[in-house]
């Protein structure tokens, strides 16, 4: 399975890397795996994952403010 960067997950779904990571941070999300630089690598699911987010966060597919 591919690993995505943070920035990665962010453009796939149409937030910013800096939501994603609150979203982590929060528990909202699953954790990221870090490789030996302290990076941030989510597995390929995770775009599933944060896309039903954003449904449960916006219904009806508005805007996100940031």
């Amino acid at each position: 399975m591919r690993k995505l960067k943070v920035s990665d997950v962010a453009k796939k779904i149409g937030v910013t890397a800096r939501t994603v990571e609150r979203w982590e941070k929060l528990g909202l999300i699953s954790s990221a795996t870090r490789d030996v630089r302290g990076w941030r690598f989510f597995d390929e699911g995770i775009v599933c994952e944060c896309e039903a987010l954003l449904k449960k966060l916006h219904p009806r597919g508005g805007e996100i403010d940031e």
